[in-house]
């Protein structure tokens, strides 16, 4: 659900490359248009609407992509009907919608994987190695963020569809879960520092 350009860079290629595992069996995104060419080209079905794709029994596993105007509705479609769940999504949007989504994921046993991709970028994996068997453990990160145009969805069409969540909280809690990843523990402290250029 939710084709953009990270679905065109990162998981149509690696389900590609997986088409012995996994069968992509239905496509939806919010212009119809695009979700007809892509079901094309995988020779699967396009479908309507979320519930559709969510209640088809072909569908094993909701692949949730790029944010468009149900953002995180479907994941609880798919816990109503006990799917699991891969969720590319932000999840750090309003908390008392990601606190019911806590709660339905809890209460229905449905297993959902948010997507952490940074913890198996090569560099990542470079970084680990030489901490295991050069460097030694970790001790204290230090890291400078700048963004400018900030589009880490890849929604498509203009720049005005810019993600509108603060670099705090994304993709600050994904860069928090790298480096809770690089350490192989929880944080013991973390300061951040904010500012803003005017044009």
């Amino acid at each position: 659900m939710g084709l953009g350009r990270l679905w065109e860079a990162r998981h149509k290629p690696a389900l590609a490359r997986l088409t012995d595992r996994f069968q992509v069996t239905a496509v939806y995104d919010q212009v119809m248009r695009r979700a007809a060419v892509e079901a094309a080209q995988w020779r699967c079905a396009a479908v309507e609407g979320l519930e559709a794709l969510i209640e088809r029994p072909d569908v094993d596993v909701v692949y949730l992509l790029t944010p468009q105007w149900f953002g995180l509705h479907p994941a609880e479609l798919a816990c109503a009907h006990g799917k699991p769940i891969y969720c590319a999504l932000p999840l750090a949007g309003d908390l008392a919608d990601l606190e019911r989504l806590a709660e339905r994921v809890q209460a229905t046993g449905t297993p959902f994987v948010p997507e952490l991709a940074r913890r198996f970028y090569p560099a990542t994996l470079r970084l680990r190695e030489l901490l295991a068997t050069t460097l030694g453990p970790p001790r204290l990160i230090l890291g400078q963020n700048r963004l400018f145009g900030f589009d880490r969805y890849g929604q498509p069409g203009p720049s005005t569809q810019l993600v509108p969540l603060p670099l705090a909280v994304d993709p600050g809690s994904y860069l928090l879960d790298w480096c809770r990843f690089i350490f192989g523990r929880e944080p013991t402290g973390v300061l951040g520092f904010g500012s803003r250029v005017l044009p």
